[in-house]
């Protein structure tokens, strides 16, 4: 077995892969020098001993791009994957269903392509599937509009939610210490909590003294009602089972 002691994070400046080189750089168990020029790094010899992490925004090239980066991976020697994915319901439907939501779907799709390449390549891999952002509260406007299409949506049920702190420390045990943690090529659904939208909001006005940032309900449905992916992702996710309360 490859001992990996290099690590690519893909969209380091992101929130899901800025939180996991935080959690890279506070973990116990090493201590890593980071690297400016990665690239100018990335020698024919040490390709060999890099475990990789990728999480991606949903866009129209998502499962492209993801599909190049992993070939590109696995091409020059990858040890290990780490994908960040999203949970569609708990493990059976995750594992079984890509659902009709595409930015559900196309994960779905990447998954079941890194499985294949890296089967191919006798590689390993772990895929974490993130719930509900809960750092969407810190998202600006997009924000706004996630969390005031879960106020309408969701009418007070429960969800899980994730933080990107927890979506992190996870990707690292991945890339770290997979054994140790059981989640060698395994695929896990990652929340921190299961919380309703008030719930949230009253967190905000206890922590910082006012509530979720949230914009125009009626903005908010008309905007959901004309864009496809947001009007498709929302009603995936009030179907949801497993994930609400």
């Amino acid at each position: 077995m490859v001992t990996v002691v290099n690590f690519l994070i893909a969209g380091a400046t992101g929130r899901q892969s800025g939180a996991v080189v935080s959690a890279l750089l506070t973990h116990s168990d090493f201590k890593i020098e980071p690297k400016r020029a990665i690239f100018e790094q990335l020698r024919s010899h040490i390709l060999p001993q890099i475990a990789v992490f990728l999480a991606q925004a949903h866009g129209p090239t998502e499962l492209s791009d993801a599909k190049g980066f992993i070939d590109a991976a696995a091409a020059h020697g990858a040890a290990y994957f780490v994908y960040s994915s999203v949970d569609r319901d708990g493990r059976k439907l995750s594992d079984a269903d890509p659902s009709y939501c595409k930015s559900y779907s196309d994960k779905f799709y990447i998954e079941q392509y890194l499985k294949s390449v890296a089967a191919w390549k006798g590689t390993d891999d772990t895929i974490i599937r993130p719930t509900w952002f809960a750092d969407n509260t810190h998202w600006g406007f997009p924000g706004k509009l996630c969390m005031t299409g879960l106020k309408v949506w969701m009418n007070g049920k429960s969800m899980q939610v994730v933080t990107t702190t927890d979506i992190g420390k996870w990707a690292v045990e991945g890339l770290v210490r997979p054994d140790k943690t059981g989640i060698r090529n395994e695929a896990l659904p990652v929340a921190s909590e299961k919380l309703s939208f008030q719930e949230i909001d009253l967190i905000f006005k206890r922590r910082t003294g006012k509530g979720v940032p949230v914009t125009f309900d009626w903005f908010t449905i008309l905007m959901i009602w004309l864009v496809k992916d947001l009007d498709t992702m929302f009603r995936f996710i009030e179907s949801l089972q497993t994930c609400l309360g």
